[in-house]
């Protein structure tokens, strides 16, 4: 059920991204998607 919900939301940041990523794609966006990709990696390792 969380891996459905975040494939989910990976897909819907990805077609916003196409839509509009000059726009979306400003310095603070960048950096939280950075993090936030960073923790839900650290996360997925730790229940591996």
């Amino acid at each position: 059920m969380f891996d459905d919900k975040v494939s989910l939301l990976l897909f819907a940041l990805q077609k916003a991204f196409q839509a509009a990523p000059n726009r979306l794609m400003t310095t603070t966006v960048y950096t939280a998607l950075l993090a936030a990709s960073v923790f839900f990696s650290s996360l997925f390792h730790f229940y591996e």
